[in-house]
């Protein structure tokens, strides 16, 4: 009852820690993996599920579940902040693998890789069994029946990929598709709407490169399993999520020996047409900038004339002023407040007239702040892709692929 309490407390306390913090403190060795897993299944099950009100929790198999909702409810804050904490782990544990993978551990089957991917597998078991048990706890995000489909071919294909890998060592091609698949199926459960259209076809492009049960020969004139596993890591690559990016990268270090020059091609074709767009938008501002000069030139000459030919008239419109104000017996220019009353704008019209034009400089400022937006995406997005080619090129420097011309166009635009 009192370790209970303490994973409780330590649980709560891990929320209001920094990712560095956390991540620093899951790394020690005062925690061992089985804390470190009852961690990550508390967040996971307070970040992305939610209890049905009135439910049974204590026929539930999870001890997660027979717990309860927590008191008071969680708010959508709170868990949005597990979900931060949980990718955050994940990872870290990740990262852990992938380090001691290169020292290759003499132990291997107490090495850190290995750890991690018991402490993933049992990650995924565990969100599992979580979803069977619909009658306790729901998804907090919905899951139409094509997500659920979609869901179900990926764990499919994860368990044909985890069976391979028992009996030997985990390869660094198939503990790579594992983790895309394992991290992709977390994210999906948080994001449906996200994730589900990158998630169709991964079972097929992964089956096709281990040549398990799932696979199917691809018929002619269809596209290669490795350029469709490189559209969906490139549309991966857009979205705002570390992880994912992260584990992207690792697969095509992976898989780099695999790729394909139209693979290569389709993401050199992402810088190119970055570049083009902003080459066609800059040629397209110079041209309007030389059309406005013109204009200005033209019409700077109209307007002297038209200023010499307004000042003979003002001249003698003020002399008739002067005698119309002197037979009212009124000075020039003491009609201001009749002028503004006689041009209907009393204080109603003005205040009116304000709050028009705030919310025109209101709509002109979010303009410029979307364009902004969007062009800090464009290059970001950008910087993702060259860190993909950057890792084909460090991974596969003897790849006939390279150099190929249309990526030295594309990074010469830059």
């Amino acid at each position: 009852m009192v370790r209970n309490r303490a994973v409780s407390s330590f649980n709560f306390s891990a929320l209001v820690l920094s990712d560095k913090q956390c991540a620093g403190l899951c790394r020690s060795n005062k925690i061992g993996q089985t804390l470190r897993a009852r961690i990550l299944r508390f967040l996971l099950v307070n970040g992305f599920f939610q209890f049905v009100p009135g439910a049974d929790t204590q026929r539930a198999k999870l001890p997660e579940l027979q717990a309860g909702p927590p008191t008071p409810p969680i708010e959508s804050g709170l868990r949005d902040l597990c979900k931060t904490r949980l990718f955050g782990l994940v990872g870290e544990v990740l990262s852990s693998a992938s380090t001691s993978a290169r020292k290759q551990a003499d132990n291997a089957d107490e090495s850190p890789a290995s750890q991690a991917g018991e402490t993933m597998a049992d990650l995924l078991h565990f969100c599992h069994e979580a979803e069977r048990a619909k009658a306790i706890a729901m998804p907090a995000a919905a899951l139409n029946e094509h997500a659920l489909s979609v869901r179900k071919d990926v764990r499919s294909t994860l368990k044909e990929l985890e069976r391979l890998a028992e009996g030997g060592s985990m390869s660094v091609r198939l503990d790579a598709a594992v983790n895309l698949l394992r991290v992709s199926l977390l994210y999906q459960l948080g994001s449906p709407d996200e994730f589900t259209a990158d998630m169709e076809d991964l079972p097929l492009s992964l089956s096709a490169a281990f040549g398990t049960a799932g696979a199917s020969e691809e018929a002619e004139g269809s596209p290669h399993h490795m350029d469709v596993l490189v559209d969906i890591m490139l549309s991966m690559m857009s979205k705002s999520h570390a992880l994912i990016r992260e584990v992207v990268e690792r697969v095509v270090k992976a898989f780099g020996a695999d790729i394909t020059r139209k693979g290569i091609r389709r993401m050199l074709s992402q810088l190119a047409r970055a570049s083009d767009s902003r080459r066609s938008r800059a040629s397209t501002a110079d041209a309007a900038t030389e059309g406005d000069d013109e204009e200005d030139v033209e019409a700077s000459d109209d307007a002297a004339d038209e200023d010499d030919e307004e000042e003979e008239e003002e001249g003698a419109g003020d002399e008739d002023n002067v005698e119309e104000a002197g037979g009212r017996g009124q000075k020039p220019g003491s009609d201001g407040d009749s002028d503004a009353e006689s041009d209907g704008m009393d204080d109603d019209a003005m205040l009116k007239a304000d709050a028009m034009l705030s919310a025109v400089l209101r709509e002109a400022k979010k303009d410029r702040v979307e364009k902004k937006t969007a062009s800090e995406t464009v290059l970001h997005f950008k910087f993702r892709v060259l860190s993909l080619v950057e890792a084909f090129v460090k991974t596969q420097q003897s790849s006939p692929l390279l150099p190929v011309r249309h990526g030295c166009r594309a990074l010469h635009s830059l």
